[in-house]
């Protein structure tokens, strides 16, 4: 290790150090590796914020479908797969539930959003903003209870910019 005595670390007027076979300006060098460093943090923390905001700002909700063995559940397994997507819909004639919204893959009806959570993603579909939310299927499994077989999340869908 070269050791530069401290006449050369002169901030206002840095002199070079003959090191080897090449000149080093040591305040300068120094500067430029602490602005690399810098930068590449602000970087990575950077890619690590927007990671996190995709991660949580689009979740809305997750459930098992409700009343999956009473509709065309059955029908549907073996076509639903992790990711498929599904429409939701409002009934509002439904006689057991005011705030129901039916959950359908095609043509079958699988069943509905659980009472207990959707009253918040009925009224935005209420007020028309249904079109805002991606509903897709998060879990297949057959092997368990009926009414807990597939699991459904709704993501916010991202504006396009």
């Amino acid at each position: 290790m070269v050791s530069i005595s401290n006449r050369y670390l002169d901030t206002k007027n840095p002199r070079p150090e003959k090191v080897g076979d090449f000149f080093c300006f040591y305040f300068i060098s120094c500067h430029k590796l602490t602005l690399i460093a810098r930068n590449f943090a602000i970087q990575t923390l950077n890619k690590i914020v927007m990671m996190q905001k995709k991660l949580i700002d689009r979740h809305f909700l997750n459930f098992e479908i409700a009343g999956f063995t009473y509709w065309d559940g059955c029908m549907a397994l073996e076509e639903l797969k992790v990711g498929t997507r599904l429409i939701l819909a409002r009934e509002e004639e439904n006689k057991f539930d005011p705030y129901a919204v039916a959950i359908y893959y095609g043509d079958y009806k699988l069943g509905f959003v659980p009472r207990k959570v959707n009253q918040q993603l009925c009224q935005f579909i209420d007020l028309g903003y249904g079109d805002i939310f991606d509903a897709r299927v998060q879990r297949v499994s057959p092997e368990r209870h009926m009414e807990d077989q597939v699991g459904v999340v709704i993501y916010i869908k991202e504006r396009a910019i």
